[in-house]
């Protein structure tokens, strides 16, 4: 074979593996706000306290934050799946007329080259729905997010007090 040839095709080899190695969606700092479903969730060994505004949440719902980087080619983020959960929906917050609405979204576009922060008190946010369990500060929860074509990407999501 010729020398130049096979040097090609290994360069090529290369190049190819590279942009394999290098997912176009980043997922970064995910997280899920502590709640309380049973009431039992034991901290250093006493029950877990639910009161004021900046504690658990309560009745079965949680919310999960992260950040999503889009180093590639525009892409949507469609549905997120946990086991932790009945279901988990992607959310908005809208202000009209000085009141706060939160409302389901069916999808989150991603457009080339950008950065979308899911986070407490801003714009986007994830809800767990019908909590299975408990979410103690420390535990992890497994979160799946789909896109429309990056495909599925799952992380481990720490479960923070707030």
């Amino acid at each position: 074979m010729n020398l130049r040839f096979v040097l090609l095709t290994l360069v090529g080899i290369l190049a190819l593996s590279a942009c394999a190695a290098q997912p176009s969606i980043q997922v970064s700092d995910p997280w899920v706000r502590a709640a309380v479903v049973t009431g039992m969730a034991q901290q250093g060994g006493a029950t877990a306290a639910v009161s004021g505004t900046d504690t658990l949440m309560t009745g079965g719902t949680s919310a999960a934050y992260l950040n999503l980087t889009n180093r590639g080619a525009p892409d949507v983020l469609l549905s997120i799946t946990t086991d932790v959960a009945e279901a988990a929906e992607l959310h908005t917050m809208e202000l009209q007329e000085n009141v706060m609405y939160m409302r389901p979204l069916a999808q989150v576009e991603l457009a080339a080259n950008t950065r979308v922060q899911l986070r407490p008190g801003g714009m986007l946010h994830l809800m767990l729905i019908g909590l299975r369990r408990d979410l103690v500060a420390g535990q992890k929860v497994r979160l799946r997010l789909n896109f429309q074509h990056a495909g599925p990407i799952e992380v481990e999501a720490a479960v923070r007090a707030p």
